[in-house]
Order: structure tokens, then C-alpha cells, then sequence
């Protein structure tokens, strides 16, 4: 679950989960994503004017450990 956000490219995340939670990324984008219902297309509801930002740029994602904060 993301816990907190903040400028400089930061995003914290929580594991509540008993095991190890791997191939984890964030991905950010401003658009009307929500409104849409249809999970197939809800991100292509994107305002091109601003970047989309995923992290971390490996193509493993992210492990996250059980009970840890990141």
C-alpha cells in the first residue's frame, strides 16, 4: 500500500503481508483514470502534457520485505 508521497520523485510503501511481496513498481500519471470503470482502458485516459513516472527502472521491480516500509 503507498503510505506517503512527496516531491523529489518519493513514494513510500508498505508490505502488511506475512511474506515477501516481489516485481513491485510505481507508476504515476495525471489524467481521469478513475472515472473509468473499464480496467482495460483506464490508463489510457492519460493528459499528455505531463510525464508518466514508473519506478524503479529495472525490469525486476522491487522486493519488499514483510511488515517493512519503504
Amino acid at each position: 500500500m503507498i503510505v506517503s508521497q512527496g516531491f523529489g520523485n518519493t513514494v513510500g510503501i508498505f508490505n502488511p503481508d506475512p511474506i515477501t511481496r516481489s516485481f513491485l513498481w510505481v507508476h504515476v500519471f495525471v489524467g481521469s483514470g478513475n472515472v473509468d470503470s473499464n480496467v482495460g482502458t483506464f490508463l489510457l485516459n492519460v493528459d499528455t502534457r505531463f510525464p508518466r513516472l514508473t519506478g524503479p527502472s529495472s525490469s525486476t521491480g522491487q522486493s519488499l520485505a514483510p511488515n517493512r516500509q519503504n
